[in-house]
């Protein structure tokens, strides 16, 4: 889907999940689980929503970033 999209950024296959420590310093509780990281390095969007929901014309938390 990420391919599909063009979207760009850090996927992160994470083989162990529930006992991965990049899982758990994010508090992932379920795959997939998406992350939203701003251009400073912060946590955004800790659930973010899912690749697909993130186009379109609503205004979104992507959008929210991309303008800042």
């Amino acid at each position: 889907m990420v391919r599909q999209l063009g979207l760009e950024g850090t996927n992160l296959l994470a083989l162990n999940w529930s006992s991965n420590p990049v899982c758990k310093a994010y508090n992932v509780i379920g795959i997939p689980h998406y992350v939203l990281i701003d251009s400073q390095g912060r946590i955004a969007s800790a659930n973010a929503p899912l690749p697909q929901q993130l186009i379109g014309p609503d205004k979104n938390d992507l959008d929210t970033l991309l303008t800042q």
